[in-house]
């Protein structure tokens, strides 16, 4: 799922700068046309400014839309891989966002644009709060999924070292004892990479066989602790015991936190997708109609 948005993501940023460079040649070659026609007239100062002020502000906001998808990227690439470099990309991406969006600050003039501003600037805060929000659970998954594995592996040495040397051969017991234990040490590590694979894909599939695998342990657990165990089997078992409540907690944990990245990525996605409409269709809208009015003027385009 990551992987098929990531890929969207990537092909929705080249159109957008496929979109955005054409309408930078379109002022461009505009402005150079009329200057050669007309040369120094009354209406050169509005050509000029077309040039000076609305090509630049044309050139602000296509930086900052396509910024927002990559910083929308950037935490793609986190919660699939939360790496140093997906991170250093997203808060570089953040940085020209702000400095773009300062750059378009600086040259408008009217209300209108202004007010639009404020509203890109609220949205774009609440975009920056989920972001950060996101960031820190996938480091925080990322830690208990180590954590986890630690503490199965010391639970899994107490069953090779400590609880199956002491089998006395033999005793009454001995193979039923050695199947539930096997049992049980299969299982923990099957309910660790269950929970591993949940928090890579967060399908249903992955979070049943993690429940039917904690279900085993206890099933074969019992069946164990109700045979004719030594008391070193039994000190040795409630070490065990013990690790494994505390791989539970963890695992618990991730799965939890699992679920709510899934829901944090949908609600960025979203809330991106809604500051990108204000960037296209309010903030690049006003731009287009005030580079048109400026265009009709010096008859570079016929009044609409």
């Amino acid at each position: 799922m990551a992987g098929q948005l990531k890929s969207s993501l990537q092909s929705f940023i080249a159109d957008k700068i496929k979109l955005s460079l054409a309408i930078f040649c379109l002022l461009l070659i505009g402005g150079g046309l009329f200057f050669y026609l007309t040369g120094k007239s009354k209406a050169t100062a509005i050509a000029e400014e077309l040039l000076s002020k609305d090509l630049p502000m044309e050139q602000a906001i296509r930086e900052i839309e396509v910024s927002i998808w990559e910083v929308a990227e950037a935490l793609l690439d986190y919660g699939m891989d939360p790496t140093l470099k997906s991170l250093n990309e997203y808060k570089n991406k953040l940085k020209d966002v702000d400095q773009f969006m300062t750059q378009y600050e600086a040259l408008i003039e009217s209300d209108d644009a202004k007010k639009l501003v404020e509203k890109f600037n609220t949205g774009w805060t609440r975009i920056v709060a989920v972001a950060e929000s996101f960031i820190k659970a996938r480091t925080r998954m990322e830690n208990l999924q180590k954590k986890a594995w630690d503490i199965v592996h010391i639970a899994d040495d107490i069953i090779d070292y400590k609880i199956q040397p002491a089998f006395v051969k033999g005793l009454p017991d001995l193979l039923r004892k050695e199947k539930s234990i096997r049992e049980v040490e299969v299982s923990i590590w099957e309910a660790n990479n269950a929970v591993n694979y949940f928090m890579a894909r967060q399908v249903d599939r992955a979070k049943k066989e993690y429940e039917k695998q904690l279900e085993d342990v206890d099933v074969f657990w019992n069946k164990y602790q109700k045979l004719n165990i030594s008391t070193v089997e039994k000190i040795n078992a409630k070490g065990f015991w013990k690790e494994w409540e505390k791989a539970v907690k963890i695992m618990n944990e991730a799965i939890e936190l699992s679920e709510q990245l899934k829901e944090n990525r949908i609600l960025l996605i979203r809330e991106i997708h809604a500051i990108d409409d204000v960037v296209d269709f309010e903030i690049q809208e006003l731009l287009k109609q005030r580079i048109r009015r400026k265009m009709e003027t010096i008859g570079l385009l016929d009044p609409a």
